[in-house]
């Protein structure tokens, strides 16, 4: 083989682990829980735990623990790794009267910025990138079909409405497919104030190369023709 197209596959080789070894992280940046009826819809509006800093005078704060990775509860920004992220979340105190709702829905948010998610409440109305239900003391959640009514993320008391959700079961951040594979509602048992539960967030690379890689492979498909022909010229 031409010492030139060797030099070209090498070269290619190196460019295409550079990209490769250019992981993007991915970040959960806001979420929020709401009181919901058996199809995700909102069942009560104005009930509503949120991790956005904007509207915290329409809500009570949600207090996210990433096992392994620290707690907060109001503008967050949680790095996520490749694989299931379990999130634990526990109210320090039930705000919106002591007993459970029958069903909860659940609104994520996410980016490859890293910038937490804090929207003033107005219009549009917020739906989630990923919205989840389940009924209380359950783990088996449903996705709100395309349209469904649910609470928005940039909701007050006095700018109170809904959003549509967009019936996603997955989404895609910076190159990574994102999913909740597990969410589950406890209804306060164990000595917990009611709402607390779990959830799980799964990110993993998608299956179609990044932009960046297919422009590599491009350049390095044109070098090898180009190669050839040379060789062919000259014969």
């Amino acid at each position: 083989m031409n010492k030139k197209l060797i030099g070209v596959l090498t070269g290619l080789g190196f460019a295409l682990s550079a990209s490769m070894a250019q992981a993007t992280t991915i970040y959960l940046v806001g979420a929020q829980l709401y009181a919901a009826n058996p199809n995700g819809s909102t069942s009560e509006l104005g009930y509503q735990y949120s991790t956005n800093s904007a509207t915290g005078a329409g809500a009570a704060n949600l207090p996210l623990d990433l096992q392994g990775g620290g707690a907060d509860d109001l503008a967050i920004s949680f790095a996520l790794n490749l694989g299931d992220n379990i999130f634990d979340f526990r109210p320090v105190t039930d705000a919106f009267g002591d007993f459970p709702r029958s069903y909860y829905g659940l609104n994520l948010f996410f980016n490859n910025t890293g910038v937490s998610f804090n929207p003033v409440a107005g219009d549009p109305r917020i739906a989630g990138d990923l919205t989840v239900s389940v009924p209380t003391d359950s783990s088996v959640f449903i996705v709100p079909t395309a349209g469904t009514n649910i609470q928005a993320y940039n909701n007050v008391p006095s700018n109170a409405g809904f959003a549509s959700a967009n019936g996603l079961a997955l989404t895609n951040v910076g190159g990574y497919n994102v999913s909740v594979t597990a969410f589950s509602e406890n209804g306060g048992t164990g000595g917990t104030p009611d709402p607390s539960g779990s959830f799980t967030i799964n990110v993993a690379r998608a299956s179609v190369p990044e932009p960046a890689t297919i422009a590599l492979l491009g350049l390095g498909l044109a070098g090898i023709g180009f190669q050839r022909r040379r060789k062919a010229s000259s014969s």
